[in-house]
């Protein structure tokens, strides 16, 4: 198991459940980041975490453990009049939305009418199962800048 604070590189074909990539590292520079800082979605550490360098694996992330489960109460509408002050929106649109502290959030607008607005700040792939292939390119005690992608592990053997 990999200890709290190192950071790893690793290669990684996100899947949805048809088999359609989403995102991929191959050809590229490999995902780091820094185990226990929650900087990836929960299962997908929790995988990492238990690989060794040169490890391959696939796993299946339910919701729950990738992007959440999709929440109706993140779903707001608004006077078109009032959206209209700011931007001409349009539906698929994204755009930031500042939240009660001053921060930004990520929403899309899903719906427009005559009248209104409806935005949805769902994360994009809430509610949705999530395939991944890994491989563990390496394990470090600091960041490491990567200037090209890897020789090793840029390809899965399957």
């Amino acid at each position: 198991m990999i200890p709290e604070n190192k950071y790893v590189a690793v290669h990684y074909v996100g899947l949805f459940e048809d088999g359609q990539v989403f995102d991929t590292s191959i050809n590229g520079l490999p995902l780091q980041f820094q185990i226990g800082a929650k900087q990836v979605v929960p299962g997908f550490e929790n995988a990492v975490r238990e690989m060794n360098v040169n490890d391959e694996k696939e796993v299946v992330l339910p919701p729950e453990l990738a992007y959440g489960l999709y929440d109706e109460t993140k779903k707001r509408k608004f006077p078109l009049t009032e959206i209209q002050k700011s931007f001409q929106p349009r539906e698929g649109m994204k755009i930031g939305m500042r939240t009660p502290s001053g921060g930004q959030m990520p929403v899309t607008v899903t719906k427009v009418t005559d009248h209104e607005v409806e935005i949805d700040a769902n994360h994009p792939f809430a509610g949705k199962t999530l395939k991944f292939k890994l491989f563990l390119l390496e394990i470090n005690d600091e960041w490491k800048k990567f200037e090209e992608a890897p020789e090793h592990g840029n390809q899965f053997s399957s």
